[in-house]
Parts: structure tokens; C-alpha cells; sequence
């Protein structure tokens, strides 16, 4: 598995998220396939049944045998629509596998405007987390099935996520100017001022890491991304965080972003597709203050990703985290 291109923010506890906050209804196919419409267009052919033998919890679980793939990603899917409000922050949770691991998933946020993620599935129950802001009120949370085999979903919650009444106003905050809403930076919430909203954070591999967000000391705003890496997995991709980028093929783009670290640690940074193959990166070195890093890339396609890959034991924090296009003179 050369990137994780695929993931949601995975976590391996077994927690889940109470019912009663839980803005969709039998996300764990207690009551079969009732409130979900289930759906096998053009040439796609799929069996979607209750398993009763494989499950994470409860008496059933999803179980989706995909045979033969649609021309398009959305031919085979399923879908349950819930009660959503444009610009709140909504948290989807849910456990999957697949009879091999790879298997490609993929949720989806819909209703006029469309937010996805992708992800790679293992052949073990794993919790997997993703949170979002709505663009739009009446969203529905759709799973498009991308890969031949048998997929097993259960205990997906769908939970509006609180606001934190601590913090504080933003309206001097100079690190909005990373955020992506109000410059021609190419990357949102790259002061991670909204938390980890639109970032995905991966352990996988046996890798081990602790991803927090730094309250005290940022380098500017009122957050940073800290990443503790405990035990590197058995690739430097096994623990990386990522997120899509707003870039143009063959256009040119300047990377940069703020590193410091408990020691001179490696930072990894990498643009990708995983669909066309495509992986560029170079790496710094983070030391003991906060230091401004830059890098000069040139897009292989227009639908890449910028992912951060955490491969030296202990302690490293990004901030600022910046993309913008370089204008021929």
C-alpha cells in the first residue's frame, strides 16, 4: 500500500458514540435496511444483506458483496438522509472492514454541493472518523462501494459537533489569512483554527501517534497541529495527516508552512494522487523554535492532496500550513 490516500481519521479504540446523539437511524442495521435507500445502477451489480456472523456489535451488521463495478464511483451506494444546518460541524463515525484488506470506500456528504472522503479498508473491525462542515442545510450520508469484494459496516452515528463557548473571537486572528476563506491560498484551515475539520490523521501499520491541537503556543492564531509519533509504522506513510488541495494541473505552487520540534526532527511533506500514481516530497528539519519552511511544486494533476508524513519518534507541531499559485512574470 504505497499511501493512504484512502482513510478517514482512524482510531483504534472501541468507544461508540451514544444513540441518542445520533442524527441517523439504524446506523447499525438492527431493524435490516430500514431508513436507508440502498442502490445498483447502470451495469453495477451488488448484494447488499444483514450478516448476523460478522459484526461489530449488536445482533447484524451491512454486508455488501460487490461483483461487477458501474462506469461511475456512485453506481453502487447507499444513502439515509438527516437533518442538517449550513456551516455547523458535523462528526460521521463508523466501523468497517473488508474480506481483504485495500478495499476502497467511500463516504460521502450530499445534497446540491457534494464533500467526500476516501479510504482503505483492512480486513479488521476499525473505528473511523471524519468531521465536516455542512455547505448546505438537509444533507444526506451516502457510502459508494469503489472496489470488487465484501465490505462490513456497522454503527455509523452521524453527531453535530458543539461549539467551544472558550474561545476566543477571532476577528484580529492573523492566521485567517491561512484559513483559505478570505486570500488565494489553495488550502483550507492550514492554521488549523477549526480543528482537525478537514483533516484526515492515520495510524496505520502498526504505527502509533498522538494528534492534538496546541492551544498555548501556536505559532500565530489560536491553534497548531501537534503530533507526538510514539512508534513509526513499517512505512513513512503508515502515520500522516492530509487533506485535498485547490490546485491546477501543470501549474506551479509554493508550499509553506511553520515546524518546530522537541529535538531536530524530520518533517516529511508530500503532494499526491493515489488514483494516478503520482507522489512528489522532499523533507526539512525541524529544530527547537518555530522556523518558516518552503517548497517549490509543480501539480501532476488538479485533484491532489497535501499530505504530512510523521517519520522521527517524538514530538513535532505545524502551523500555517500555506499554498499558493506562483504567477509567471
Amino acid at each position: 500500500m504505497k499511501n493512504l490516500f484512502f482513510a478517514f481519521l482512524l482510531i483504534t479504540s472501541s468507544t461508540v458514540f451514544s444513540q441518542k446523539d445520533n442524527l441517523l437511524k439504524n446506523g447499525g442495521f438492527e431493524n435490516n435496511f430500514n431508513n436507508w435507500e440502498l442502490n445498483t445502477l447502470d451495469k453495477a451489480k451488488a448484494f447488499f444483506k444483514n450478516d448476523k456472523k460478522t459484526k461489530f456489535s449488536g445482533e447484524k451488521s451491512l454486508n455488501v458483496e460487490v461483483v461487477d463495478l458501474g462506469a461511475n464511483t456512485w453506481d453502487i451506494h447507499m444513502v439515509q438522509p438527516f437533518t442538517s444546518r449550513k456551516n455547523s460541524k458535523y462528526q460521521i463515525q463508523f466501523y468497517a472492514k473488508a474480506n481483504r484488506s485495500g478495499k476502497i470506500l467511500k463516504a460521502q456528504l450530499q445534497n446540491t454541493t457534494y464533500t467526500g472522503r476516501e479510504f482503505q479498508l483492512t480486513d479488521e473491525w476499525k473505528l473511523y472518523t471524519w468531521e465536516s462542515k455542512a455547505k448546505e442545510d438537509d444533507l444526506a450520508l451516502a457510502f459508494h462501494f469503489l472496489g470488487k469484494g465484501t465490505y462490513y459496516i456497522d454503527n455509523i452515528v452521524v453527531e453535530k459537533l458543539r461549539k467551544n463557548n472558550n474561545k476566543k473571537p477571532s476577528s484580529n486572528n492573523t492566521s485567517n489569512k491561512y484559513s483559505g476563506s478570505k486570500s488565494t491560498t489553495m488550502i483550507g484551515n492550514g492554521g488549523f483554527e477549526d480543528g482537525f475539520a478537514d483533516w484526515v490523521n492515520v495510524t496505520d501499520g502498526g504505527g502509533k501517534a498522538d494528534f492534538k491541537l496546541n492551544r498555548r503556543s501556536p505559532y500565530e492564531g489560536e491553534s497548531s497541529m501537534k503530533v507526538t509519533l510514539l512508534k513509526p509504522g513499517k512505512n513513512q506513510w503508515d502515520v500522516q495527516s492530509f487533506k485535498e488541495i485547490n490546485v491546477k494541473k501543470n501549474k506551479t505552487y509554493k508550499l509553506t508552512f511553520y515546524a518546530r520540534s522537541v529535538g531536530n526532527k524530520k518533517v516529511k511533506v508530500q503532494v499526491q494522487d493515489d488514483f494516478k500514481k503520482i507522489y512528489k516530497s522532499t523533507t526539512f528539519n525541524a529544530g527547537f523554535e518555530w522556523e518558516k519552511f518552503s517548497w517549490d511544486f509543480k501539480a501532476g494533476s488538479s485533484q491532489m492532496q497535501l499530505a504530512i508524513h510523521h517519520i522521527g519518534l517524538g514530538t513535532v507541531e505545524y502551523d500555517s500550513i500555506k499554498i499558493e499559485q506562483i504567477k509567471k512574470k
